[in-house]
């Protein structure tokens, strides 16, 4: 689990979150959602198994509890085209498992040359 870094979301006072968490950089480029400068939780695919499941459906069940019509923006990046679709549909997918609608997922990505690893990020709306 260290290598998932759960990020304070200012957003709707997601406050339930574990104090531990970093804050990250606002404005996360073109990508980032209008209203979202920071993120509910950020994935870092940088070692053979990442268990961010769990987590993921803390993170999603508190956010659903607080607001029910919540829209969650998931954000894959990497250095390279390879891993970014996987991940990012990984995480698209295990939102959708956990009975969240489709209407309520959105999904981009972005090559970023200066990713050291393949991430994802997921913002709330």
């Amino acid at each position: 689990m260290k290598h998932i870094r759960l990020v304070c979301a200012a957003l709707m006072g997601l406050s339930a979150l574990p104090a531990a968490a970093e804050p990250v950089e606002p404005g996360y480029g073109q990508f980032a959602a209008q209203e979202a400068t920071r993120p509910l939780m950020v994935i870092r695919f940088n070692q053979r198994n990442v268990y961010y499941q769990r987590p993921l459906y803390n993170a999603a069940s508190r956010a659903l509890q607080i607001k029910p019509d919540v829209v969650f923006s998931v954000i894959a990046t990497g250095p390279d085209e390879n891993g970014i679709g996987n991940r990012g549909g990984e995480v698209v997918q295990a939102l959708a498992g956990m009975g969240i609608p489709q209407r309520q997922i959105q999904y981009s990505a972005k090559i970023d040359p200066q990713a050291a690893s393949p991430e994802v990020r997921i913002f709330v709306r």
